[in-house]
């Protein structure tokens, strides 16, 4: 096995066991009782049954069905997307960074019918949305993915200029 297809499998599989753990935690210690941390971190368990910021929250079974189906559609385009920036020698951290927040969050979706959040950023009075580790890998992901597009338009107009 070449060593970045090991990386890439040990980012994967670190992301969604790292939360799968951490959610466990959540439902067996935040069930009862928030946690207080610092002034502007709380541990509270949030049962979400939409996406991020609670979009799209469906309370009927028909429509978290079709929110679920749309989730899982989107996951399996994003592993074609996936296999495709690995057929042309891309590096995929950014990519499994994603994919491992995405099928852990879909997990739960599936074993739980909502995700699992439970980390509370707030300052004051305001609070963030509750989230998990699953969506801080999706977002580091999707920042990497970012950052390397502009990295690449970057260089080619640098390369075009010189």
């Amino acid at each position: 096995m070449n060593s970045f297809i090991l990386r890439y499998l040990i980012i994967l599989t670190s992301g969604f066991w790292l939360d799968r753990w951490s959610k466990n935690l959540a439902v067996l210690f935040l069930e009862a009782q928030d946690y207080f941390v610092t002034p502007w971190l709380n541990f509270s368990l949030q049962w979400n049954r939409g996406v991020s910021f609670s979009w799209f929250t469906s309370y009927s079974t028909a429509g978290y069905v079709a929110l679920t189906l749309g989730v899982f559609a989107v996951i399996v385009l994003f592993g074609f997307y996936t296999w495709g920036q690995y057929r042309t020698g891309k590096t995929l951290y950014g990519e499994m960074f994603v994919l491992a927040g995405a099928a852990s969050n879909f997990v739960d979706r599936v074993r739980h019918g909502a995700v699992i959040d439970f980390i509370d950023l707030h300052l004051g009075s305001w609070h963030f949305a509750t989230f998990n580790i699953a969506d801080m890998c999706i977002c580091a992901g999707i920042t990497w993915l970012v950052l390397v597009q502009v990295k690449e338009v970057y260089d080619a107009k640098f390369e075009k200029n010189s």
